[in-house]
């Protein structure tokens, strides 16, 4: 193969990557799979609805105000993939091979940081302290 041919495929390749920039590599693979296999078919692609991918709102908010045991509890009633999703949603990248107990403390420890933010926030300086004692 010649250098020009290799650089004419990579910018092809290219083309298709800036298609897929917000998404996993995951997630790039099974829509050119699911596209490619009804381009064989000749059946327009199915995607999914608005309406078929679930909303963990509830859920997310529910983690918010839990500790961490509870919270470990309770995610671990959920499937793995509801688990993926609910990282999704709460725009943590999960990678699928991981097992349950990982994706789950991955999402505790998220939120677990986002509550040492706010207590810190909360602490009173040295110089508050002082104010209050005189």
């Amino acid at each position: 193969m010649k250098v020009q041919t290799a650089i004419d495929t990579l910018e092809k390749v290219l083309a298709i990557l800036k298609q897929y920039e917000s998404v996993t590599v995951d997630e790039m693979l099974t829509d050119l799979s699911v596209r490619l296999s009804s381009a064989r078919t000749n059946k327009p692609a199915q995607q999914p609805k608005v309406d078929d991918i679930p909303d963990y709102t509830a859920v997310i908010q529910k983690i918010k105000t839990m500790n961490k045991e509870e919270a470990i509890s309770f995610l671990s009633r959920f499937k793995k993939d509801d688990i993926i999703a609910i990282g999704r949603q709460m725009n943590i990248k999960l990678k699928g091979k991981d097992r349950k107990k990982i994706l789950i403390e991955t999402i505790i420890n998220h939120y677990g940081f986002i509550h040492l933010h706010t207590q810190r926030g909360k602490k009173e300086t040295v110089h508050e302290t002082l104010l209050k004692t005189k």
